[in-house]
């Protein structure tokens, strides 16, 4: 029964990930190779609230006093954006859909360093299942959202992930 429920998670990931990538109106969705690129992925999700914006943020696992987007590792095999629809839904267990890409933000140093591809990624299925990583998360009007953020990078990129809604009108 795991492994049924398990590949039917991973493939409507698939599916989110695929129907965002057919998305002209936006660019940088389709995935890239990793090599040299990132290694972890991450979604800035928003929703449309009556006339505002609401944006996602969660828990941190290693530190539950912080307040970050939802973000993890790149699996083998899984593209960028696969794994940002995959995180989102693990984190938060809320399914959202890839409307274009953000940045790329390096965390770290040496070898320790990670780059992470954030994407802007709209709400698809407004009921989340409580999360598997059993993580809070909370939805924010974006200047909430920045004071909340643990780290001034999750606020720039709240910031140009608004700017980006914007540009994504078709999809609210």
């Amino acid at each position: 029964m795991e492994q049924r429920f398990k590949a039917t998670q991973q493939a409507y990931w698939f599916v989110i990930a695929l129907e965002s990538m057919k998305s002209t109106s936006l660019p940088h969705v389709a995935s890239e190779i990793r090599a040299g690129g990132p290694t972890h992925a991450g979604g800035v999700v928003f929703r449309k609230l009556n006339d505002s914006f609401e944006y996602l943020l969660a828990q941190s696992s290693r530190d539950p006093t912080k307040w970050v987007l939802p973000r993890g590792h790149i699996e083998p095999g899984e593209s960028a954006g696969e794994a940002a629809v995959r995180e989102v839904q693990e984190e938060t267990g809320y399914w959202a859909q890839i409307v274009g890409r953000i940045d790329d933000v390096r965390f770290g140093t040496g070898t320790e360093a990670s780059i992470v591809r954030f994407f802007l990624m709209k709400l698809i299925v407004e009921e989340a299942k409580w999360p598997p990583e059993n993580r809070k998360h909370q939805w924010l009007r974006l200047d909430e959202a920045k004071d909340k953020a643990s780290f001034d990078e999750t606020a720039k990129l709240l910031e140009s992930a608004s700017a980006n809604v914007q540009a994504a009108r078709g999809y609210t």
